[in-house]
């Protein structure tokens, strides 16, 4: 059993890219958010399959310029070890706009998302992920779908 408690930071600069799509704001700001990540590991109790696993929290918040709304952020994670070489992963992300002005910015919005994945892992301190993601609900935003793949290195 182990528990983390850790810091980030994260400052976002745009490329040089063309700002001439919407969301003109989303795409040109700049961003500087951080972050404090709580997370714990350990392994179920035995009358709960008595697998490994980890969770973590994550909240942040997200200064942002060229008038787009600032952001809570809010991330969740838990994982567990199905078994030696597959691990299931539920996770939420969240965004939660701070801009309450109605029709003074495009970048007010709430959005609310859920995601379960399979991560198989691979020789060579490699895994890959398999995920699909679905918004739940959100303001100010259309919902959708996704299918993800990641390349894992483990370090």
């Amino acid at each position: 059993d182990y528990w983390i408690l850790s810091t980030q930071a994260l400052l976002k600069i745009p490329g040089s890219g063309a700002f001439d799509r919407e969301p003109v704001r989303e795409s040109a700001s700049r961003d500087l958010e951080g972050r404090l990540l709580f997370g714990r590991s350990g392994r179920l109790p035995p009358q709960l399959l008595n697998l490994e696993y980890f969770s973590s929290f994550e909240v942040g918040y997200r200064l942002r310029d060229r008038n787009a709304a600032d952001q809570w952020r809010t991330d969740a994670t838990f994982g567990v070890d199905a078994s030696r070489n597959y691990q299931i992963l539920l996770q939420s992300f969240n965004s939660i706009s701070q801009d309450r002005r109605a029709g003074e910015s495009s970048s007010d919005y709430d959005i609310y998302k859920a995601q379960i994945s399979i991560v198989r892992k691979l020789p060579w301190r490699t895994a890959v992920q398999f995920g699909g993601l679905i918004e739940l609900s959100g303001r100010n935003t259309n919902a959708g779908q996704a299918l993800s793949m990641s390349l894992w290195s483990r370090f």
